[in-house]
């Protein structure tokens, strides 16, 4: 498996990802317009993206994940893992539905620890969580 940089040939395997991961998907155009203004990684394999992440950076520094999503059929075989080890390191941030266990199950085995809840009328709260190294 290769973890790099998303380029244009990714972008519909890379909507197809994010179509299968959340309840609101990522469009092609928002794709393309995150490209410009974050850095977005792909993890290939055999010329298949199995996953990629979005990663932004805070003005006060660090980093912010904004999305990480794995193929269906490649959950639970280290892709996203991989790309904690290969792009995040120092401080960083990322948000998670309070219902989504899983999700803060594998950033806490990444060293996050939540900060506190996001209270949001309408929509689900969230938890933002931080890793600091």
């Amino acid at each position: 498996m290769i973890y790099r940089n998303f380029c244009l040939r990714d972008l519909n395997q890379v909507e197809g990802i994010s179509r299968e991961s959340f309840p609101f998907p990522l469009s092609k155009l928002a794709i393309l317009l995150l490209s410009v203004v974050c850095r977005i990684y792909v993890a290939v394999e055999e010329g298949n993206v199995l996953g990629y992440l979005v990663l932004g950076e805070k003005r006060a520094g660090g980093l912010f994940i904004f999305h990480i999503a794995v193929k269906s059929g490649c959950r639970k075989c280290g892709v996203a893992s991989g790309f904690m080890g290969h792009f995040v390191d120092g401080v960083c941030s990322v948000r998670t539905h309070v219902s989504n266990a899983a999700a803060q199950r594998f950033y806490k085995k990444h060293g996050f620890k939540v900060l506190k809840r996001l209270r949001y009328s309408g929509d689900e709260d969230e938890y933002l969580m931080r890793r600091e190294l």
